[in-house]
């Protein structure tokens, strides 16, 4: 058991590394567990609790001094900021309808920390949405494929089954299931957009597990009846796991090929051939963290880029950049929708390259004045 513990230590010390949500959702959860389990807690020896705290400290201790605080405050406010700014615009126009003495009176309901509190609670009951997490995901496809959601279909009965069991079944494991699931969207609350999947990834772990333990029921029931379902059940299983494959083999990687920003690292590499002919290469605002895909495409230096590099210029290439009329200069852009503001690629432009998404499409040009 004291070895479960150290091991245990050591990989939650080792999860920080992985994601943001980790760092907000495991101290929660260790706390909820310490709470329930307090009386199992007091009769481990001292010494492997204390060992079991010095191991995680010294784990995470690499990320604490390195890791810079801008990291992390600046990727909050990414992903927080668009919601801030629609809850200031709301909160003031909300505000300027409040006429009258019993506007007036609740007009504390339009301020901006009441819609923000109101958006916090929208955001962590969204990752409950059966449609988020049974039907078709979140919005973004790099997250799942289409016409599915975070989970199979034939898990939201197995889910429900299984919550009914433990919630009929209260033990110290049930609750340790019941918190986990209550406190997994916690990390996705104050950023945009919601439900998002990879924020509140630790949710993963208590559905699959009712999922499983409802299916293992049905294993041990033995009548007729019981074997009919579990023979059934099996079959949707199988069915529904060759269904995945084949619209992930087949037709996901053709679809949404466009979500996974298909034609990056080709347009670096053909970029990268050419740039020798030219005095600089521009990179529209409109490929999105181009520079990454450019170094790891090019194979550029990490050790130039750190001294002379940054995420708007190196070598001859600059990102975040608009077309111009100068020669000697080689400009890389997706061709915008009409309905974009995005910069689209000169109509005046000679096309020198061009890259098409596998269902045909043009995803990336390379052209000059």
């Amino acid at each position: 058991n004291w070895l479960i513990f150290l091991g245990a230590a050591c990989l939650f010390g080792l999860s920080f590394y992985s994601y943001h949500a980790p760092r907000i959702f495991l101290p929660l959860l260790v706390l909820v567990c310490s709470y329930i389990f307090r009386e199992e807690l007091l009769k481990f020896p001292k010494k492997v609790l204390a060992a079991t705290i010095i191991i995680f400290v010294l784990t995470i201790a690499p990320l604490v001094i390195f890791l810079p605080k801008e990291a992390i405050t600046q990727r909050l406010q990414s992903s927080s900021g668009s919601l801030q700014e629609k809850n200031i615009a709301d909160s003031a126009a909300l505000r300027s309808q409040d006429t009258g003495a019993l506007s007036s009176k609740i007009s504390a309901l339009h301020s901006k920390k009441a819609l923000l509190l109101i958006s916090y609670f929208s955001n962590y009951v969204a990752h409950f949405d059966p449609n988020f997490l049974f039907a078709k995901g979140d919005d973004n496809f790099r997250h799942h494929i289409e016409n599915m959601g975070m989970f199979y279909l034939f898990d939201l009965p197995l889910v429900l089954f299984g919550l009914y069991y433990f919630a009929k079944n209260r033990t110290k494991v049930s609750a340790l299931l019941f918190f986990w699931i209550i406190l997994s969207p916690i990390p996705a609350i104050p950023a945009s957009p919601a439900p998002h999947a990879i924020r509140s990834f630790q949710l993963v772990v208590p559905m699959l597990f009712l999922s499983a333990f409802a299916f293992t029921k049905l294993f041990k029931n033995k009548n007729l009846i019981g074997r009919i379902i579990y023979l059934s059940a099996s079959v949707v299983v199988v069915a529904s796991f060759l269904i995945y494959l084949h619209n992930y083999y087949v037709h996901y990687k053709i679809d949404k090929a466009r979500e996974w920003q298909y034609g990056y690292s080709e347009a670096a590499v053909i970029s990268n051939e050419l740039k020798g002919d030219y005095d600089r290469v521009l990179v529209s605002s409109n490929l999105e963290q181009a520079y990454i895909f450019w170094l790891f495409a090019t194979k550029y230096d990490p050790k130039t880029y750190q001294q002379t590099g940054n995420a708007t210029h190196f070598d001859k290439f600059y990102f975040g950049q608009e077309a111009t009329q100068k020669s000697g200069e080689l400009f890389i852009s997706i061709p915008a929708k009409p309905d974009e503001l995005a910069p689209s690629f000169p109509k005046n432009y000679k096309v020198v390259s061009k890259i098409r998404y596998p269902d045909g499409a043009t995803a990336v040009k390379l052209g000059r004045p």
